[in-house]
Order: C-alpha cells, then sequence, then structure tokens
C-alpha cells in the first residue's frame, strides 16, 4: 500500500514539474512574440526606413515556423534591406537582417542570431549570395523589393 502511495506522490510530482515547464515556455514564447513586434529597424548612414508593417509569411514547405518581416530599409545605392524574425517551437527565434540587389537577384547577409542585439554584431558575409527560387530569403526578398517599388529579379 505504502508503495502505491509514493508511486502516486511522483507521478503527481512529475505532473506538476511539466506543467510548471509549459506555463514557463508558454510565458517565453509569449513574451518573445510581443518583443518581436516592437523592434526598431536598425539603419546606418544613407538608409531610409520605407516599411515597418508586420508581414507574416505563408511558407507550406515548412509549417512549423513562422516567418515575419518587421522592416523594410533602402540604402544610398538603391539596396533592399529586411529585417525578419522566423520561430519555431523546436529551435525558437531567428532574427535576421539582409541586405538584397533586386535586379540581379542576390542577398547579402548583414546579420543574424538567437537574440536582436547580437544580430546588430554579427560578423556580415563577405560576398554576395544567389538567391534561390522557393527559399524563404527569396519569399522575404520578393515582398521587401515591393515595398520599395522594384521587382525582383534573376532568381535561380
Amino acid at each position: 500500500r505504502r508503495t502505491g502511495t509514493v508511486a502516486k506522490v511522483a507521478l503527481y510530482s512529475v505532473i506538476v514539474v511539466v506543467g510548471a515547464f509549459v506555463g514557463l515556455v508558454g510565458m517565453a514564447i509569449s513574451e518573445g512574440t510581443s518583443a518581436a513586434r516592437t523592434l526598431p529597424v536598425p539603419t546606418k548612414e544613407g538608409w531610409t526606413v520605407v516599411s515597418t508593417d508586420k508581414i507574416t509569411l505563408q511558407r507550406p514547405a515548412e509549417p512549423q515556423a513562422t516567418y515575419t518581416i518587421i522592416g523594410v530599409a533602402k540604402t544610398a545605392d538603391g539596396k533592399v534591406v529586411a529585417m525578419n524574425t522566423r520561430y519555431s517551437r523546436q529551435t525558437g527565434w531567428v532574427y535576421t537582417m539582409r541586405a538584397y540587389d533586386c535586379e540581379n537577384g542576390k542577398l547579402f547577409t548583414l546579420g543574424s542570431s538567437e537574440t536582436f542585439e547580437e544580430m546588430q554584431v554579427y560578423s556580415p558575409d563577405t560576398q554576395w549570395g544567389q538567391l534561390i527560387q522557393g527559399s524563404s530569403a527569396t519569399q522575404v526578398a520578393a515582398i521587401s523589393c515591393r515595398k520599395t517599388g522594384k521587382s525582383l529579379s534573376g532568381v535561380k
């Protein structure tokens, strides 16, 4: 009889611990969600912020992840800079800022990290990369280019 009571107490303890963990994770997710929505778009000299609209992307190939464009800027030389977030329960938050060459289908990662602060001090790419049809980066580029009055071309 005593073994049954100990087993019940152990089971109830596990349930309480799991419930507390789920509650904490839920709070972290909701805090992360609101934080991502209020972040400023980092700018540099010569950049003009074009949009701070929050645009959530539909990614059927990645239903577990949510991508949101949180800001678009235009550089002095006509490139487009977009900042977006990616969230999934499996991997958490990722903040990314990239420059796009809309005419040539190219991207240049300026920053990417699990926190907004770390993203801003990230070592940028050393060369421009090619946008690939169907990728999330290409989807962000197409929307961001449109926000600046350009169309995206040159995607492979």
